[in-house]
């Protein structure tokens, strides 16, 4: 019981936390697409310190939350994140913001 109640109280902490890192409330919108990549802008950049298959998840997940985000691929095996954004929405600046926040470094490749 307290293992599940454990699980489920860190995932909502996860969520919360990824939501602060964009700067989205609660009250607004957390996904900027339907999941479905309908365009935009694409911007590689590089990311380094991911060691693990868990900080692409990281970086994946905090970028993710952002507002303007279509979509996102982050491979620590070649150091990258590649996202498709709403350039009217967030921008290269912002997006490498995010990565920092989440404990990685980034720049644009």
């Amino acid at each position: 019981m307290f293992n599940k109640n454990f699980k489920k109280i860190a995932l909502v902490s996860a969520l919360v936390a990824g939501m602060f890192i964009c700067g989205a409330s609660l009250t607004g919108k957390v996904f900027a697409s339907d999941g479905e990549g309908h365009g935009g802008e694409k911007v590689e950049l590089k990311v380094s310190g991911m060691s693990c298959g868990a900080c692409s998840s990281k970086v994946k997940t905090a970028l993710e939350h952002c507002d303007g985000v279509n979509k996102v691929e982050v491979s620590h095996k070649t150091g990258t994140a590649v996202v498709e954004i709403d350039e009217n929405k967030i921008n290269k600046e912002e997006l490498i913001k995010v990565i920092k926040k989440s404990g990685f470094k980034a720049e644009e490749s």
